[in-house]
């Protein structure tokens, strides 16, 4: 048994504590509920601008335990609210908080009169010594007599400097900015002194960083001439010329304010920040007619040193699967060309045929410019075929010819612009001989001005000529259908079907389609489309056409849009699902 004395003194301090724990309980304050009401802000949108700033809305879920906390919180307000006011031209404004001292909850009052708004009635540039930009209010955006806001200062502040640079002065400062209110003319008044600096031109080149890339490569990419005059088109274009290598994670490119010549020629230092070379990347994606499909693809950027770069990828869907190797030799000749090698081998097992393909070439792109590129060489086509119980063995030889022009703002979420590519492809062996023609055009039309809402549509058509339907290879005829074609019909299904309900393929094709995409924030989007077709076995696609709609949503993440879209045929036939599903990495088009 345990002595008396140490049960005594477990048993004090047992109680001691429980004694503490509810003296503390006992002496923690209840929390002081509260709501608040807005009143004085007849627009709604300043409403809504004046609830987002208040700490009293933004924190009642966790209310403090006096009357002095809210007070804190008002006070904090009132200042906050004062600011946005006169942020949006409201610099007669009052703002009062009343706060009862009883009630359960505090019934919290704030009163907010914006007053009259201000109007900007002067904006005045005023520039140091020396050469004088002819840079007005105007070009900046500036509205005299319009509303004082302060973004539209702040803008138009912006907006000088991206001229000044482009006008040669990218060294600029401000020397004084100086806002004067009015308050009795309800004006406001605002001037910049600026000290331009000196005006200055295209001195040499410095490149730093990047050892691993030979220096010959980023010169060919370098788009301003020594001793022109500054401007801000070149440096763009420069950047965008080394960032489509894929080679260099990070590129600054900028003037050497320390060392400006006496004739203002000033050095440009490009910094490059190399990339590693090798990466391994998975993709997966997965459609109802072709089930689920992955790829891996292994990269190397940087082979030799001169950006040649390498790709091998294997995967595929349980349509279509095998590998593919291709390599690119960038600058060639002038420093736009580019040697292409490219080959891939296939196990075919579509609804239209099964068998295997393997295919070699060598061509040569040219770049003519930023957006028109041409791109030609020969091919090696070797094939068999199953299709309708007979097989049929191919070996071709042919060429392949393609212009593609790319107008829009982005590669992989355009929202402005256009893209054309055209394709001809001539094939003679194995007893026939023909030549495919297909072209695409997509465009994108910005509905409202911060691309919320794209209007985006396709079309492509194609003819086969110099051999029959029959007699022509089944890869090489025209199919429509599918996730990258017409959505809601099956892959290679918009077309002629034989007795067994399986497509055929033609010798001719039209499909178009039309896609409204809608950003809700950032990250997520939706879209609705419209699409339809046909392929026909003559030389013009004059048979039924089908049609499909559908809608689906968007996910902008860091390794691109991720797509999910679910879409119906409504000219459906029998063989015909109900309900297509599609997800995959990018736009549809």
């Amino acid at each position: 048994m345990l002595p008396a004395r140490l049960v005594a003194t477990v048993a004090t301090v047992l109680l001691g504590v429980m004694a503490w724990g509810s003296l503390a309980i006992a002496q923690t304050p209840p929390k002081l509920t509260y709501t608040v009401t807005l009143k004085g802000v007849a627009n709604k949108a300043l409403a809504k601008q004046v609830r987002s700033v208040m700490v009293l809305i933004s924190k009642r879920s966790k209310p403090p335990s006096t009357l002095i906390g809210l007070e804190q919180r008002a006070a904090t307000d009132r200042k906050t609210i004062r600011d946005l006011l006169r942020s949006e031209g409201y610099y007669g404004n009052s703002i009062k908080v009343a706060i009862p001292e009883s009630g359960a909850p505090v019934k919290i009052v704030v009163t907010v009169t914006p007053g009259p708004a201000y109007r900007l009635t002067r904006f005045t540039l005023r520039w140091a010594a020396g050469d004088q930009p002819t840079i007005k209010p105007a070009d900046l955006g500036v509205v005299i007599n319009a509303r004082a806001r302060a973004a539209a200062i702040l803008s138009a502040q912006e907006k000088l400097f991206a001229k000044l640079a482009d006008g040669g002065w990218p060294f600029a400062r401000i020397r004084e900015r100086r806002v004067e209110v009015h308050h009795r003319l309800r004006e406001v008044r605002v001037r910049f002194t600026i000290n331009q600096r000196r005006r200055i031109k295209f001195g040499r080149t410095i490149i730093e960083g990047a050892k691993g890339v030979d220096r010959g490569y980023i010169r060919r990419r370098i788009v301003w001439r020594q001793g022109a005059r500054f401007t801000t088109d070149p440096v763009r274009r420069t950047r965008e010329r080394l960032a489509a290598a894929d080679v260099f994670g990070r590129i600054t490119i900028a003037p050497d304010e320390s060392r400006i010549g006496p004739d203002g020629r000033t050095p440009m230092i490009i910094r490059l920040t190399e990339r590693k070379p090798r990466s391994i990347s998975v993709t997966g994606f997965f459609d109802t007619s072709l089930g689920p499909g992955a790829e891996v693809e292994w990269r190397h950027r940087n082979l030799f040193g001169g950006v040649e770069q390498l790709i091998v990828k294997a995967g595929g869907t349980l349509t279509e699967y095998g590998a593919r190797i291709s390599f690119r030799k960038p600058d060639i000749f002038q420093g736009n060309e580019d040697l292409l090698a490219d080959a891939r081998y296939l196990e075919l097992n579509t609804p239209a045929y099964d068998g295997r393909e393997a295919v070699a070439g060598i061509a040569l792109e040219w770049r003519v410019s930023p957006q028109l590129t041409l791109t030609a060489g020969p091919l090696v086509d070797f094939a068999r075929l199953d299709q309708d119980g007979t097989t049929r063995r191919f070996t071709l030889g042919g060429a392949l010819l393609t212009g593609r022009y790319d107008g829009s703002d982005s590669l992989l979420n355009p929202t402005k612009g256009y893209r054309l590519s055209v394709t001809v492809a001539p094939y003679a062996g194995s007893g026939v001989r023909f030549a495919r023609m297909l072209a695409r055009v997509s465009g994108y039309v910005p509905i409202q001005p911060d691309a919320k809402l794209v209007l985006a549509f396709w079309s492509r058509m194609g003819i086969v000529v110099g051999e029959e339907n029959a007699d022509l290879p089944a890869n090489k005829r025209l199919f429509a259908g599918g996730g990258g074609s017409i959505r809601g019909f099956g892959y290679q299904r918009v077309g002629p079907l034989d007795s067994a309900n399986n497509p055929t393929g033609g010798r001719s094709l039209f499909s178009f389609g039309l896609e409204l995409r809608y950003r809700f924030t950032e990250t997520w989007g939706a879209v609705a489309f419209f699409e339809g077709g046909n392929v026909a076995t003559g030389l013009f696609p004059n048979g039924r056409y089908l049609y499909g709609v559908g809608a689906g949503i968007r996910y902008n993440s860091p390794a691109g849009v991720i797509r999910l879209d679910l879409a119906t045929p409504i000219s459906r036939r029998t063989g015909d699902s109900l309900i297509q599903i599609y997800v995959s990495i990018g736009q549809a088009f």
